[in-house]
């Protein structure tokens, strides 16, 4: 027999793609061959087929639908070590069985007097491009503990859950902190983070989880190479932005979920996905104190104050709550509702204003122009920009009715909202199923308390909606069906709108 060092066997087959390097990776059907760990695992679990089976392997997948010859075989799997044929028919048959055992499929064919060929569709990744964790804020997270720790249990027991809020409310944020968590935990092995907010074909869906994978196109079937790659393995994708395309990525969630069946998709959106198996983390805004605490250092400890008075801090050196600051600062967060984009772009402008002018600034069209920062994504760079994300998802409808009831200063119901809101253009019943879809997508606010049954269209959202009110010129108009709602409110007792 021709020894397994011949220059022969060398150029026999060179490798069509190497794994030599430490960043490579190979999937086959429910496989993952790691050669920088000299490890074979079936899901997440090690195979141990032996060092010379491994070798064989190793050879095989680069050359995958290649025939390899004996020769090349020999020489990979045993080095210079002058071997027999029969210990390399071996070593083909410990892996055959190996792998067969573990799915019943057979990967290696025999080519008589040849070689071997492996059969399987594999698919070549980096192993950085798989992204094993999530980003992490650079920030310091203020007020989601709670949040966070409910998001990982939604996780531990859910496949497909939607975190859904308004804009700036902070769903990517505790999204990838409670995945990053789940990391920690081992309730899932890897992660990616899959932003869809640039994605505007709605049929590109499959093909965006696919890249952020680090997948090649290996079929036209994006889903398909998911598949390849995913199998068995305990992986969360992050959906971050999902609400300009929610049909779409309700349908991506469900295949995907359906062929890899340890996957869980964690999707962030301002309405629901609407899909089969979803369960929905409705984000709220941060806590606030009530007109009670306006005039006491105590408004410290509210999560909106803690979060001004950090991102303050960042901007203005030796900024510190006190009792005459305390209390503007809760002035501030209330004015905003809460929301965290809107406090850390309120603080931001303390490079040039002071508290007191902040708090007048805020009031009015200023608050939707603050800048932050230029790393942000383009909708978070003000809050206008945030609103014209969700604004353009509206149909013509919705944007009507929207604009429209920027005229309630406070909570309405929808007995006011069909009299001031109806005409010609707008049926009364229509009115209160557009009001449904709109709280879908959080763009009004559905109240609590002594609101209860109610909608709201928080303060920012307000002033971005009377805006759009003044430039249909129909501002004169919808003020005056207000007031003769609320005149004839008052004639009877006194209820108002």
């Amino acid at each position: 027999m021709q020894s397994a060092t011949s220059n022969r066997a060398v150029a026999d087959a060179p490798p069509a793609t190497s794994l030599a390097s430490d960043d490579s990776e190979v999937s086959f059907g429910p496989f993952r061959l790691i050669p920088s760990r000299r490890l074979l695992l079936h899901g997440d679990t090690p195979l141990r087929i032996g060092s010379r089976a491994y070798g064989v392997l190793l050879a095989l997948v680069e050359n995958a639908g290649q025939v390899v010859s004996k020769e090349t075989l020999m020489l990979r799997a045993w080095g210079r070590v002058h071997v027999e044929e029969c210990n390399l028919r071996t070593a083909i048959a410990n892996l055959r069985r190996a792998l067969k055992a573990s799915t019943g499929h057979v990967y290696v064919a025999t080519d008589q007097r040849r070689g071997y060929r492996f059969v399987a569709p594999v698919t070549f990744a980096s192993v950085s491009a798989l992204r094993r964790g999530l980003r992490t804020p650079l920030s310091k997270i203020v007020g989601r503990d709670d949040e966070i720790v409910r998001l990982l249990d939604d996780i531990s027991c859910h496949r497909l859950i939607t975190v859904v809020g308004p804009g700036g409310i902070g769903k990517t944020t505790v999204a990838l902190s409670a995945g990053n968590l789940a990391l920690s935990r081992k309730l899932i092995s890897e992660a990616v983070l899959v932003d869809l907010s640039t994605v505007e074909d709605p049929n590109l869906v499959p093909d965006a989880i696919r890249v952020s994978l680090g997948i090649g196109r290996q079929t036209n079937d994006p889903i398909k190479d998911i598949e390849t790659l995913l199998s068995n393995r305990r992986f969360l994708i992050v959906l971050d932005g999902c609400e300009k395309i929610v049909a779409a990525v309700a349908d991506a969630a469900e295949s995907v979920l359906a062929v890899a069946p340890n996957a869980k998709v964690l999707a962030t959106s301002r309405e629901p996905l609407r899909a089969d198996g979803e369960r929905i983390h409705r984000l709220g805004p941060l806590a606030m104190p009530d007109s009670s605490y306006l005039g006491s250092i105590q408004t410290q400890n509210f999560a909106s104050v803690e979060l001004f008075a950090d991102r303050a801090a960042a901007r203005v050196r030796g900024f510190e709550l006190t009792e005459a600051t305390a209390p503007i600062v809760a002035r501030i967060c209330r004015q905003l509702d809460g929301i965290p984009l809107a406090i850390e772009l309120a603080a931001s402008r303390l490079d040039a204003f002071d508290l007191p002018i902040l708090t007048e600034l805020l009031d009015g069209h200023f608050s939707l122009h603050m800048l932050g920062r230029v790393t942000a994504l383009p909708r978070h760079r003000t809050l206008a920009a945030s609103l014209d994300w969700s604004f353009d998802t509206l149909t013509d409808e919705e944007s009507i009715v929207f604009r429209r009831l920027s005229v309630f200063q406070g909570p309405f119901g929808f007995d006011a909202a069909r009299e001031i809101v109806s005409d010609d253009q707008l049926a009364s019943g229509d009115v209160s199923s557009i009001i449904a879809r709109l709280s879908a997508k959080s763009i009004i606010s559905t109240g609590t308390g002594h609101a209860q049954g109610k909608h709201l269209l928080l303060s920012v959202t307000r002033t971005y909606a009377l805006g759009k009110l003044e430039q249909s010129g129909e501002k004169n108009i919808v003020l005056e069906r207000l007031a003769r709602f609320r005149e004839g409110m008052s004639k009877q007792d006194g209820i108002g709108a």
